[in-house]
């Protein structure tokens, strides 16, 4: 459950702390008082869209901590040991988060998050209803979404929709062989083969190329590299007074100590040790120039292949490496395209035997969806009479159609309000009043499957009143033993059923606007219930009425 949340400069919300219970949280206040806020507040802690307009006037940046805390049979650390988020102490859950003009600080349980991470969470937690949600029910697709979400049926779903994925790729590849004019593929087939010709009469590699440009460089400099090493033989071996000469004397020196210093051996040695690493050194540096070709045709070579190198680099835009990978695909595609036609059956063969498969996916999820259209027609129907239509009827009908990402059924909600109509199409027959207390029944009915713990309605009692809306607040208290329930809502009727009765108003002090949210007691709420009513809160009547109602209700 959603346990508190503080909110600071959060538009005309300065600084607040709201606290919830478990069971049904009704929110009320006059029209622009700043209800929406509090659930705007919520869905940014839930990694909604930060809108910087949001951040109150004057203010450097808002700020949101919601605190929720989850019974044992939740398994909210293994939801986040998934997204790599350390387990909850208590299985308390703290999410902060900073919104300020150019940037977005999200914490969970003092974590740095991703905005991503925090939606994940949301998904998981929370499920928000809208004003204007009931519409979604008119949409095929959400209705199929329904049918499957009763009848458990998306493990079989995405089974089918892994193979319906393979399926399109087949399609899709059939479609670009036949879209392909034999003109066309004789032409890219000519190309290709010169691409790769080209290359091949070229012989380029990426040793070659890196021996190229050493050995360029040494050619291109090839009296400064010989000045040098003749230099450095010099010295070490044989000019006059040369290192060499140098350590053969200090070699007899030692000798002639030998008997009178005993560590001198070790200096022999060590001077015998010098004498042989001079020798080797000039041994490989004369070696080394030896093989120099500074001959003006082995330049000239050099010139022309290193030019090779860097005009193929050059008309390709990509290193010699990059080119060559490039070569293998060529070689690739130009085998596919010579052996189109072929290609062209087996795809076809694959097709034929992927939509086998596809089929009998579909035809099993179709099977599920139907076992369960009859029993969730039946409770939605229930849920209807509880609320204000004795004799409405609700029907899912499911028909089959062409293969498509959401299976082979054609799903259609059927509704009739009144005795001795025909069943007609959802869509064709229901209100506004209609539709809310209808998608109201089916989230009713799909709160029992599911095991997210906290539901948000927004106002999804618009449209309604009268009888209807005590049946409503009824019905939004029963889903509230099996789910902690925060609502918006006009109607004090249903605010009478709340548990926890947070009023949101607002004022304006020295220019500047406020909104308060506070939680009501006991003496306080007959009050909220009466403005509700009749619009004064202080009339005796309504203030009688409106302890009727929560004494009714409680």
């Amino acid at each position: 459950m959603l346990k508190s949340i503080i909110i600071r400069n959060l538009a005309v919300v300065e600084d607040v702390e709201v606290s919830f219970t478990d069971k049904m949280n009704v929110i009320t206040g006059e029209t622009g008082s700043g209800k929406s806020l509090l659930i705007d507040a919520i869905k940014l802690a839930l990694g909604s869209r930060a809108d910087k307009s949001l951040i109150r006037t004057g203010e450097k940046e808002c700020f949101i901590l919601a605190e929720f805390i989850f019974d044992n049979n939740f398994e909210i650390n293994k939801i986040l040991n998934d997204l790599n988020i350390s387990d909850t102490e208590d299985n308390c859950l703290i999410i902060k988060r900073t919104i300020t003009h150019n940037s977005s600080r999200n914490h969970v349980n003092d974590e740095p998050v991703t905005i991503q991470t925090l939606r994940k969470i949301g998904k998981f937690i929370v499920d928000m209803h809208g004003p204007y949600d009931h519409q979604s029910l008119l949409e095929d697709n959400k209705q199929i979404e329904i049918l499957d979400s009763f009848g458990s049926c998306k493990k079989t779903l995405l089974e089918y929709q892994n193979v319906y994925k393979e399926y399109s790729e087949l399609k899709n590849m059939e479609k670009n062989f036949e879209s392909e004019s034999k003109d066309g593929v004789n032409q890219e087939i000519e190309f290709l083969e010169f691409q790769i010709n080209e290359l091949n009469r070229l012989d380029l590699s990426v040793a070659e190329e890196e021996m190229i440009k050493n050995e360029h460089e040494v050619s291109a400099n090839a009296h400064q590299v010989l000045m040098l090493s003749n230099e450095i033989t010099e010295i070490l071996n044989n000019g006059e007074d040369c290192a060499y000469d140098k350590l053969v004397a200090s070699q007899n020196a030692v000798n002639k100590l030998g008997n009178l210093i005993p560590e001198s051996k070790n200096w022999s040695n060590q001077i015998n040790e010098a004498v042989n690493i001079i020798l080797d050194t000039v041994s490989e540096i004369e070696k080394c120039i030896g093989s120099i070709d500074a001959s003006s045709e082995r330049l000239s070579w050099l010139d022309e292949r290193l030019a090779t190198y860097q005009n193929i680099k050059r008309k390709y835009k990509s290193s010699i490496d990059d080119i060559l990978q490039k070569k293998k695909d060529w070689n690739k595609k130009l085998e596919y395209l010579k052996n189109i036609d072929k290609n062209i059956i087996k795809i076809r063969k694959e097709i034929k035997q992927k939509f086998e498969i596809l089929i009998n996916k579909g035809n099993k999820l179709s099977l599920e969806r139907e076992s369960s259209a009859d029993n969730l027609s039946e409770l939605i129907t229930k849920e209807l009479v509880d609320l204000g239509f004795e004799n409405a009827f609700f029907d899912v009908k499911i028909s089959k159609i062409e293969p498509f990402k959401l299976g082979i059924n054609k799903v259609e909600f059927g509704f009739t309000p009144n005795a001795g109509e025909e069943m007609r199409d959802l869509k064709l027959v229901a209100s506004s009043g209609e539709m809310s207390r209808v998608m109201l029944a089916v989230k009713n009915v799909l709160s029992k499957q599911d095991d997210i713990p906290i539901l948000i309605f927004d106002e999804i009692d618009a449209n309604i009143g009268g009888k209807i809306a005590n049946s409503v607040g009824n019905k939004l208290q029963k889903i509230s033993k099996n789910h902690q329930l925060i609502c918006i809502t006009h109607l004090p009727q249903v605010a009478s059923f709340g548990s926890n009765h947070i009023f949101v108003s607002k004022s304006v002090v020295n220019g500047r606007t406020y909104s308060k949210m506070k939680v009501l007691d006991s003496n306080e709420r007959p009050e909220e219930i009466a403005r509700m009513l009749s619009g004064d809160k202080e009339s005796k009547i309504s203030i009688e009425h409106a302890k009727s109602l929560l004494i009714d209700e409680s």
